[in-house]
């Protein structure tokens, strides 16, 4: 039996590469050249850039840092140039205050919390229009001292695209688990919006350069029970992500709390016929028009029927959990010609015999990669079955009685091994080696260094 060989979490151009293709990239780009990676390596809250944007709006916002590039716009940490710490307030002078005591109560209340300027009564979503224009979405605007401001180019999206953004992410910012969207200002041909910065990286990059999930259990599941929570969430208000992926979940507290952002690609339609909608590796096969494979029918004789955008989702946070659990996902795309796929259609438990998966996570995955919708888990079963999971992977004991592809990938996909990067590049050829190791060496270079590593044969699963 062929040994199919497993797509690795990076599924995202290299961010250098998405700024030199743009044809229209902003004048206000600072002047620091923003295709060295030792900018993304910072990981402070400094100021590595000296000079950048000044967006005015309902606070001045100091473009400091690049954060990443998506399909339409560039995400930046903004800091807030209007930020004053607030004074400590002891609770001594509290109590000789001589307000009275109802008045008392609110202060103890507030004290200490930053107290914007600026106050609005805001319309449900903001109005584009010529020259500089901005519209808070929460009153009053929240003072920070840095925001995430998202960067959307008005010539690479149409209005209804950008509004359909801001308006299904103010239907579901009330979770603690997604990130917050405070203001948006229209200015010189594009569109920012004004976002909680959340102050860690995305899961992507938490899992490649930490290996945050990779030798507790516990913490991985009450992690992934966060971004589930956060996801029915959306289904209750009738918004549905669509490209849901380690990339739009950001880390908080080292990774113990989530945040899910950027709903760019979200709808509020139940029932799409947008098909291709998404990340490739995430996508479930009849989001991809690959609604046949559930029936055995050719593609001759298939019409494409509108899917379920929330089973999609579904399916997207299968593979989040599987990427969590091994640090890679199950097949490039869930298509008829990815072969991985394929073979997994025919022959589910060699998940489980490739992998040290758990049977009941591996239990789990067979509802979760149902190739029929109608059939595949739902979100409210999916939150019950993860209650019943005890452990995501094999045993020590289960590694040791399994076969040696298992005890190898064991053995090297859950070990940290920093001292093998580099500049994020390879320092020298490696032979026999699982493929998340190929994401230290690549997770901040070009997709086709993890494909020419894969084509050369390096990967050595069973």
């Amino acid at each position: 039996m062929q040994n199919p060989h497993r797509s690795a979490v990076l599924d995202t151009k290299p961010i250098h590469s998405a700024l030199a293709g743009s044809k229209s990239m902003p004048s206000w780009l600072p002047d620091t050249n923003l295709s060295d990676l030792s900018l993304l390596e910072d990981d402070s809250c400094g100021i590595p850039i000296d000079n950048g944007y000044v967006l005015e709006g309902p606070a001045r916002l100091l473009f400091v840092r690049f954060l990443g590039a998506g399909a339409f716009g560039y995400v930046f940490l903004a800091k807030n140039l209007d930020w004053v710490e607030p004074p400590l307030v002891s609770t001594e002078d509290v109590e000789r205050s001589p307000l009275p005591e109802s008045q008392l109560s609110h202060l103890e209340a507030t004290c200490g919390a930053p107290v914007s300027s600026f106050s609005y009564s805001p319309p449900s979503i903001a109005t584009e229009s010529e020259g500089t224009s901005f519209s808070t979405l929460n009153a009053p605007f929240p003072a920070h001292p840095y925001y995430a401001v998202k960067c959307l180019d008005n010539n690479a999206t149409t209005h209804e695209q950008r509004q359909r953004e801001i308006q299904n992410h103010l239907v579901v910012q009330g979770h603690e688990s997604i990130v917050k969207l405070y203001a948006t200002i229209y200015e010189d041909g594009w569109t920012f919006l004004i976002l909680e910065y959340v102050d860690g990286e995305d899961m992507r990059r938490s899992m490649v350069r930490q290996n945050i999930y990779a030798t507790c259990d516990v913490r991985l599941g009450e992690v992934f029970g966060q971004v589930v929570d956060a996801v029915q969430y959306c289904h209750r208000k009738g918004v549905y992500h669509r490209d849901l992926k380690p990339e739009n979940i950001m880390c908080r507290n080292g990774g113990l709390k989530v945040a899910l952002g950027d709903f760019g690609l979200s709808t509020t339609t139940r029932m799409s016929s947008t098909f291709g909608c998404g990340s490739t590796f995430y996508m479930s096969p009849e989001c991809a028009g690959q609604g046949y494979l559930a029936h055995g029918l050719p593609p001759g004789r298939w019409e494409p029927q509108p899917f379920d955008t929330a089973k999609n989702d579904v399916w997207c946070l299968g593979v989040v959990l599987f990427n969590m659990i091994c640090g890679l996902t199950p097949w490039e795309k869930a298509r008829e010609s990815d072969v991985e796929f394929m073979h997994y259609l025919r022959h589910p438990l060699h998940l489980r015999q490739s992998l040290p998966i758990s049977w009941r996570a591996f239990s789990l995955f067979l509802r979760i990669f149902d190739p029929n919708p109608e059939t595949r888990i739902t979100l409210d079963a999916l939150e019950d079955e993860l209650r019943n999971i005890d452990t995501f992977r094999m045993t020590p004991w289960e590694i040791e009685a399994s076969t040696p592809g298992i005890r190898h990938a064991a053995k090297l996909g859950f070990l940290i091994l920093p001292g093998y990067v580099h500049d994020g590049h390879a320092t020298r050829p490696i032979q026999n080696i699982w493929i998340p190791l190929a994401l230290v060496y690549f997770s901040l270079d070009s997709y086709s260094h993890l494909r020419e590593f894969r084509e050369r044969g390096y990967c050595t699963l069973p």
